[in-house]
């Protein structure tokens, strides 16, 4: 009546089960029946400490592979953290370098504001100059047009005056 099973193994004593089973007061087929019932489904679901010991050591195994794993992924970000550092201080390097051209740019373009400024003030120069040298060349004209008129009017008198 008594499981047996092999020394590594756990051993459910059925005997000293049913005894106790009948000593409450149970039947001794019940007893006897319930006793082995319980036996397997004790050997069959629990492990002996081999197996413990198995597992222990797989699990053993596998966590040192797992740590192994991290600490090589941890590298791989040390790693991947100094690139971006890098890329970082390369970004940053850049930004300098586009306020720099940003400010030469707001340079340059005060410089065209106070040319366009200045081509302003010469074009309204240019254009009183050219009203003023218009009002002269009309003046002048004038002038020429009238002495030749009056030269012209002179020789013509005299020209009267001789031939008459």
């Amino acid at each position: 009546m008594q499981a047996k099973r092999n020394m590594s193994q756990h051993y459910f004593d059925t005997l000293k089960y049913s005894r106790k089973l009948i000593a409450i007061g149970f039947a001794r087929e019940q007893a006897e029946g319930l006793a082995e019932i319980n036996a397997e489904i004790i050997n069959d679901n629990l492990a002996t400490q081999e197996q413990v010991e198995r597992i222990r050591a797989d699990l053993s195994r596998d966590i040192k592979a797992v740590d192994e794993r991290i600490k090589i992924i941890d590298e791989r970000i040390a790693h991947v953290d100094e690139r971006i550092k890098i890329v970082e201080e390369r970004i940053a390097h850049v930004d300098e370098r586009i306020t720099h051209v940003d400010e030469r740019i707001t340079h340059v373009d005060e410089k065209i504001a106070h040319v366009d400024e200045r081509i302003e003030i010469v074009r309204a120069d240019l254009k009183k100059d050219i009203v003023l040298l218009n009002r002269d060349l009309t003046i002048k004209c004038g002038i020429m047009i009238g002495s030749a008129l009056t030269l012209s009017t002179a020789i013509l008198g005299v020209l009267i005056g001789i031939f008459h």
